[in-house]
């Protein structure tokens, strides 16, 4: 009777309870890498892509094709984009048909030949002529320059050029010593000489007539 009736000692709550904290423990490490796996994942290819650097390049790249394609479309201007039409054109005379060479000498006036072709830049003739009364001994040295809107003061300069130095040097040799010793012999001569040149070239083609030389000297 004292067997059966003697308390039975419960069971330790503290020994079953350390079975399921132990293996929480144990899968607490793979629980951690699960979780935060992603983030760290994240995290890198948030701070090490290479995409920023890229992006602020792309100013400079564009920038640079920008500045090629602006070069690419610099192209020399054609002959039919150039002016044709040169007021106050101050153009030397001379016995050789010149004018413009788009290609060579623009900007420039050109002895041409009869292709059209340009030789080398446009001079003007020297007039050499007698003093009148002196037989020789002293001459006058020139060089004419005349002025006029163009196309119609070269149009005209080429057609009448021999006239036009044939007269200049018959207006020169015209004067004696006692002329070309005058203080005002220079604007006397351009007077005469555009009145003579405009009677050849036509009204309203010469401007203005230039001495580009002048010289009374020895011969």
């Amino acid at each position: 009777m004292a067997e059966k009736n003697a308390p039975q000692s419960p069971p330790s709550p503290t020994a079953d309870g350390a079975k399921p904290q132990s293996g929480i423990r144990a899968f607490l490490p793979l629980i951690l890498i699960v979780v935060l796996a992603p983030a760290a994942a994240w995290l890198t290819i948030r701070f090490m892509s290479p995409s920023t650097p890229k992006a602020a390049a792309k100013p400079a790249s564009s920038h640079a094709s920008d500045h090629s394609a602006s070069a690419e479309n610099a192209k020399p201007a054609t002959e039919e984009e150039l002016p044709k039409f040169h007021p106050g054109l101050m153009a030397p005379l001379t016995r050789t048909t010149i004018g413009f060479h788009y290609r060579k000498y623009f900007g420039k006036l050109a002895i041409m030949d009869v292709n059209g072709d340009a030789l080398g830049e446009a001079q003007a003739d020297k007039i050499i002529v007698n003093v009148a009364g002196t037989r020789g001994t002293q001459v006058i040295v020139a060089r004419l320059g005349v002025q006029g809107d163009d196309p119609p003061l070269l149009r005209h300069l080429n057609l009448h050029r021999n006239r036009l130095l044939d007269t200049a040097s018959e207006v020169l040799s015209s004067k004696n010593l006692t002329d070309v010793r005058k203080p005002e012999i220079k604007s006397l001569l351009r007077s005469e000489l555009a009145a003579s040149f405009s009677r050849i070239l036509g009204s309203g083609v010469l401007q203005d007539l230039q001495f580009l030389e002048f010289e009374v000297r020895p011969r």
